[in-house]
């Protein structure tokens, strides 16, 4: 009797398993392919998917629709989508800080309370005066896609330049506030991309690459970049060109000073890692790029400057890194002294 009623029982268990509609298969958005051919060394490369390359062709635009709607189809019908989302949400919503900085006599520090897309930067007088908002990146945009890309004090921090970057761009857009009341200056510098602000003297050191042509912003290639020095109140098309090398298109310079501007370091690049190095006094109106290190095989990078000497950190020929101090009046790799 009691194997009878297991039987009974196993039997309606298979009944409803087989019966049970089977979850439904996703219907993928179509991907067209073209015949494209490549041939690299006698070797045929086949790249069906180069249409998509055009980011601003229509076809492109509504492929990437389709797909976008077919994703979000999917994701809204998670049953416990909701559930995860609320309890992320009570995990993130508490109020985080930076650590404090201080620039002048001022403090610095960044702040959000827990939803807010991006961090505030506030700012007091001193450790016990009340904190004010000094630049809010939230209020860049309406929806949220303009993020703060760096800030970059001047040397006496009466300024601090800030960069954007439009819906995850690597461009950005330098901006500069005065630290003393807050106002937004007219200066506005475009087409810069991997660059800092370094300031020395009445301006910054920056780099930027030509302006590209209408439709190709995010897919033309990083070429041509140059060196320029800003000064304040200025035009960026009146900017004094510091650095350009036409014969080496793909070459990064990034230009640096030291703290109190005295000198300034140009860096280049052809990748990620190795860099040459050439210094020039701009105490010296009369002075030239004195050339430290030639080749990318290694990466030198100054840290401060004492008794007019130059002090290094490198990986050249060692290991684990060094600092040295560098001669300019005889900046060859042999003469550098070990601290």
């Amino acid at each position: 009797m009691r194997n009878t009623t297991y039987l009974l029982i196993g039997s309606g268990i298979l009944i409803v398993l087989l019966h049970k509609a089977a979850p439904e298969p996703l219907q993928y958005p179509r991907s067209e392919t073209v015949n494209v051919t490549d041939n690299y060394h006698g070797v045929p490369v086949s790249d069906p998917y180069r249409w998509l390359e055009d980011d601003n062709s229509k076809r492109t635009k509504a492929w990437v629709e389709k797909q976008n709607s077919f994703t979000n189809s999917y994701l809204r019908r998670i049953p416990f989508r909701r559930k995860i989302e609320k309890r992320l949400t009570e995990l993130w919503d508490y109020p985080s800080y930076s650590i404090p900085f201080q620039k002048g006599k001022r403090i610095y520090y960044y702040k959000n309370y827990g939803l807010q897309n991006q961090s505030v930067l506030y700012v007091q007088d001193n450790i016990d005066s009340e904190a004010s908002i000094f630049l809010d990146p939230n209020k860049f945009s309406s929806d949220g896609t303009v993020s703060l890309g760096g800030t970059y004090f001047s040397n006496d921090n009466t300024y601090m330049g800030y960069a954007i970057q439009r819906a995850g761009s690597d461009w950005r857009e330098f901006y500069i506030l005065n630290t003393e009341t807050g106002q937004l200056l007219d200066d506005h510098l475009e087409w810069l991309k991997f660059s800092g602000m370094s300031w020395s003297g009445k301006g910054f050191y920056y780099n930027a690459f030509p302006k590209p042509v209408s439709g190709e912003e995010l897919s033309a290639s990083n070429e041509n970049s140059k060196v320029f020095y800003h000064i304040l109140g200025t035009k960026q098309e009146d900017d004094e060109l510091i650095f350009f090398d036409p014969k080496t298109p793909r070459i990064s310079p990034y230009p640096s000073t030291t703290d109190d501007g005295r000198f300034l370091m140009l860096y280049k690049s052809k990748g990620t890692y190795g860099q040459s190095l050439a210094v020039k006094d701009l105490s010296d109106p009369g002075s030239e790029l004195i050339q430290i290190v030639e080749d990318y095989d290694s990466e030198t990078s100054i840290i401060d400057h004492i008794d007019d000497q130059l002090i290094a950190i490198t990986d050249r020929n060692t290991p684990n890194r060094k600092v040295v101090l560098i001669d300019l009046d005889n900046p060859n790799e042999s003469s550098w002294k070990t601290i």
